[in-house]
C-alpha cells in the first residue's frame, strides 16, 4: 500500500493532537471547599503524567471551638494527582491530650504523605482577630510523633506576618499543630522570657465559652465585677454568682465564695464550676447558713456535672440547696461531678433530683468515694429513686460487700491482724478517722498491720480509729469491704 505525502502529514498532526490531549490537565483551584473530603489540588505546571511537578492540596478550615486557623494547604512534588498521595485534615477533637495542648492555636491537623511526594510542606493561614492577644511572633509549630506521642517543636517553621501564614516542612505522617510558645513554654519550664506578654483573658471569648455549654451564665456575668472581686467573692445575687462561675472557668485558681444572702436560681439554666482540661480550680464555699433555690443544670451530653464539675479540691459548708435539678451523662452529683483531690462537706441540707449514668451518678458526688461528710442531710432522688448513698461507689460497696471473707482482730501484742482467705484480687488495709480516709495500704502479703504505720499517718495517741479490709471486686467493678470493722485506740 502506498501512502501519499498528504496522508502522512495528516496522520502526523492527528497523532500529535491526540497525544497532546492526553497530556494537558485542567487547573483546579479551591473556592472554599469545606473540610469534608471534597478538597482541591492545583497542578501549577503542565507536564507529561509521568513527570514530577509541584502540586497543591488545600482545604478550608472551620472549627467553631478553634477558629484561629482558616485554611490549610499542602505542597509537594510528585507524579500523578497529589490528592491521591497526600492529605491534610482537621484533627479536632481527636486525641484529647493533643486537642487540649496548653497554648493550642486552632485545631491540630492530621497529615499523611506518600513516600514519593518530595519536599512536602504545610502552610496554615490564621486569623489575627481570633488570636486573643497572642503576638504573631509567638506562633510556633509542634509535631506529635504517632508511636510515642512525644511533642517535638518544628524549628524551621516560617511565619509571614503580612499574609498571616505559617509554613513548615512535613517531617513524617502525624499530627501538627500551632501553639503559643510563651504559654506552652512557661508550663514546660522553657526559657521563653523573650516571648512574654500581658494577657487579660476577660477581654476575649474563653475556651470554656467556645468548648462547653454555659447555660445562662454569660447572660448574667459581669466580667469587670469578677476581675475586681476575684478570687474572694461575696455573693448576694445570681449575677454575682454567675460572674464567679465565669471567673473560675476562665482564670481558675483558688476561689472562695461567701454567700451573703439567699440566691434564687429558679429562672436560669446553670453551669458547673470547673471543667476538664480547663484551668485548675480549688473551691471553698461558705454558705453562711443561706439557701440556693432551684439550681438547674441540664447537660445530658456532658460529663462532670454538678455545682462543681471537674475540680481539684472542694470544701462546701453551712449551705442549703433546695429543689435542685442536675442532669448529666456521667460523673454527676449535686455538689460535685468529679473531684480528684480533697472533698470536705459540712452542715449541708440538700433536696432535689439527679439524673445520669447509673454507675457514675450519686446524690452528692459522681466520681470519688473518699471525702468528709459532716452533718450532710439530703433527700435526693437518683434517676427517679431516692437513695441513702452519697456516691455511686458508696452504693457499690454497701451492696457488694462481703464482711465474712476476712476477720480482723487485735492480738495480744496490741497489733491488728487478719485471717487468711482464698482471695486473689488486690487487698488493702483501710484506716478511717471518722469520715476522713487516713490510709489505704496493700495487705496481700501482710497478716499484721505494721506498728510504724500509725506514726506515718500522724495518728494521735489516745484517739480511736476505724480499721477494716477492702478488696477489689471484678463483679462490682470497684473496691468493697471484705472484713469486719473494728475500733482501735492508738496508744
Amino acid at each position: 500500500m502506498k501512502w501519499s505525502r498528504k496522508c502522512v502529514v495528516c496522520l502526523f498532526f492527528s497523532a500529535v493532537l491526540s497525544f497532546s490531549g492526553c497530556l494537558i490537565s485542567p487547573k483546579r483551584l479551591s473556592d472554599g471547599a469545606e473540610n469534608s473530603g471534597q478538597n482541591s489540588y492545583d497542578v501549577s505546571v503542565v507536564n507529561r503524567s509521568y513527570d514530577k511537578r509541584q502540586q497543591t492540596y488545600e482545604i478550608s478550615v472551620s472549627v467553631k471551638e478553634k477558629p484561629e486557623v482558616t485554611h490549610a494547604e499542602l505542597k509537594g512534588t510528585c507524579t500523578g494527582n497529589i490528592g491521591k498521595k497526600a492529605s491534610v485534615a482537621s484533627y479536632y477533637p481527636g486525641n484529647v491530650l493533643i486537642s487540649n495542648t496548653v497554648g493550642l492555636i486552632g485545631p491540630p491537623f492530621q497529615v499523611n504523605v506518600d513516600d514519593d511526594v518530595e519536599t512536602p510542606e504545610i502552610t496554615l493561614t490564621y486569623s489575627p482577630d481570633d488570636l486573643r492577644g497572642v503576638p504573631e511572633k509567638n506562633i510556633a509549630v509542634m509535631y506529635v510523633e504517632e508511636d510515642t506521642q512525644q511533642f517535638v517543636q518544628v524549628r524551621d517553621a516560617k511565619t509571614d506576618f503580612e499574609l498571616h501564614t505559617v509554613t513548615f516542612p512535613v517531617y513524617s505522617d502525624g499530627v501538627y499543630l500551632l501553639f503559643d510558645i510563651y504559654e506552652y513554654g512557661s508550663a514546660m519550664g522553657w526559657a521563653v522570657s523573650e516571648y512574654a506578654y500581658e494577657k487579660d483573658l476577660t477581654d476575649y471569648i474563653s475556651d470554656w465559652e467556645r468548648e462547653h455549654p454555659t447555660g445562662d451564665i454569660m447572660k448574667l456575668a459581669d466580667k469587670q465585677w469578677a476581675k475586681e472581686n476575684a478570687p474572694d467573692f461575696h455573693i448576694s445575687t445570681p449575677e454575682q454568682l454567675a460572674s464567679a462561675v465565669y471567673y473560675a472557668n476562665t482564670i481558675g485558681g483558688k476561689i472562695q465564695l461567701y454567700l451573703d444572702d439567699d440566691i434564687d436560681l429558679t429562672p436560669y439554666q446553670w453551669a458547673p464550676i470547673g471543667v476538664s482540661y480547663g484551668p485548675g480550680v480549688s473551691l471553698y464555699v461558705d454558705g453562711q447558713n443561706h439557701t440556693i433555690h432551684g439550681m438547674t443544670i441540664n447537660m445530658p451530653k456532658e460529663c462532670e456535672v454538678g455545682l462543681t464539675g471537674y475540680i481539684s479540691n472542694v470544701t462546701i459548708r453551712d449551705l442549703t440547696f433546695d429543689n435542685v435539678l442536675v442532669r448529666g451523662l456521667r460523673y454527676v452529683g449535686v455538689l460535685c461531678g468529679e473531684c480528684h483531690g480533697e472533698k470536705n462537706f459540712h452542715h449541708l441540707k440538700i433536696s432535689g433530683n439527679v439524673t445520669g449514668d447509673a454507675n457514675n451518678t450519686g446524690a452528692l458526688v459522681g466520681a470519688g468515694a473518699w471525702g468528709i461528710y459532716d452533718d450532710c442531710d439530703f433527700q435526693v432522688a437518683v434517676n427517679g429513686v431516692f437513695t441513702q448513698y452519697r456516691t455511686p461507689a458508696e452504693k457499690v460497696k454497701a451492696e457488694a460487700s462481703d464482711e465474712s471473707m476476712f476477720t480482723i482482730t487485735v492480738n495480744d501484742k496490741g497489733q491488728i491482724e487478719r485471717t487468711e482467705a482464698d482471695f486473689s484480687e488486690i487487698l488493702s488495709w483501710v484506716i478511717l478517722d471518722g469520715e476522713k480516709h487516713m490510709l489505704s495500704r496493700g495487705a496481700e502479703k501482710e497478716l499484721v498491720l505494721p506498728d510504724q504505720i500509725w506514726e506515718k499517718i500522724g495518728a494521735q495517741h489516745g484517739k480511736t480509729y476505724s480499721v477494716h479490709l477492702e478488696g477489689y471486686s471484678r463483679e462490682a467493678g470497684g473496691y468493697i469491704r471484705v472484713s469486719n470493722q473494728i475500733d482501735y485506740r492508738y496508744e
